[in-house]
């Protein structure tokens, strides 16, 4: 509860491979990274905005 973003991001079962977060997951992933976090995934390391395009977050509710 630091306030801090998140800057990368792992999960892996219990061999550790890598597994994909749920989509509920990556919603909040998205809410609480800082711009461009990485986020491993089955196919590589990509962005969270390249595994959650088009989502919705705490920008968009920003008034001008």
């Amino acid at each position: 509860t630091g306030g801090g973003k998140l800057v990368a991001f792992a999960c892996v079962d219990g061999k550790g491979n890598p597994l994909m977060p749920c989509g509920r997951c990556r919603q909040l992933l998205y809410e609480h990274s800082a711009e461009g976090m990485l986020l491993q995934t089955i196919s590589g390391i990509k962005t969270i905005a390249e595994v959650l395009p088009d989502a919705f977050g705490p920008k968009d509710l920003e008034t001008s």
